[in-house]
């Protein structure tokens, strides 16, 4: 069922790229990697913030991790706490990226050959919902709560968008692993 769900977003973005166009999904894009710098800066002071208001999720005290059982002395409370501090960044990086992006909508009428226009706004719709999957994954992954870690242990695709995801997956892991 998550499976069908995952390609339903990523048909979704396709989709809404595709509509957008080239040029204004582009503009979605830039924001989004703009976003993402901000959230590799301040992510970490973020987080001790949230360690404060937020309470950190556990069924139970031997909760097991699907995706990082091998892993030895990691502080998953460390962890979901960068995670969620990124998460919540982008968040509010997204938000602004809609609003900028509906300000500059009249540059996605700008003639340009329509075929390119569609194919590659739908490559970059589906570019921006996959890296969105992925944050989403990799933020639910360090939930110690077995119901969620029992979906990464059924559950292929996702397990493949968060250990497989070029580039920012072993970035994402380097930077947000807290080790002890």
């Amino acid at each position: 069922m998550v499976n069908i769900v995952i390609l339903l977003v990523l048909a979704i973005g396709v989709y809404s790229g595709a509509r957008r166009g080239l040029i204004l999904q582009a503009v979605h894009m830039a924001g989004y990697v703009v976003t993402l710098l901000i959230a590799s800066t301040f992510y970490s002071s973020l987080s001790k913030t949230l360690e404060m208001i937020v309470p950190y999720p556990s069924d139970t005290t031997a909760s097991a991790f699907s995706l990082y059982n091998l892993l030895k002395n990691v502080q998953f409370d460390k962890t979901f706490y960068n995670a969620l501090a990124y998460v919540v960044i982008l968040f509010i990086g997204w938000v602004i990226t809609r609003i900028v992006a509906a300000t500059l909508n009249k540059l996605s009428r700008i003639i340009v050959i329509k075929q390119l226009n569609t194919l590659g706004g739908a490559i970059l719709g589906f570019v921006c919902n996959w890296i969105g999957l992925y944050f989403l994954f990799t933020l639910l992954s360090v939930v110690p709560i077995q119901s969620i870690q029992d979906v990464f242990s059924g559950t292929s695709f996702a397990t493949f968008i968060v250990q497989h995801t070029p580039i920012i997956s072993d970035i994402i892991m380097k930077t947000w692993l807290a080790y002890v």
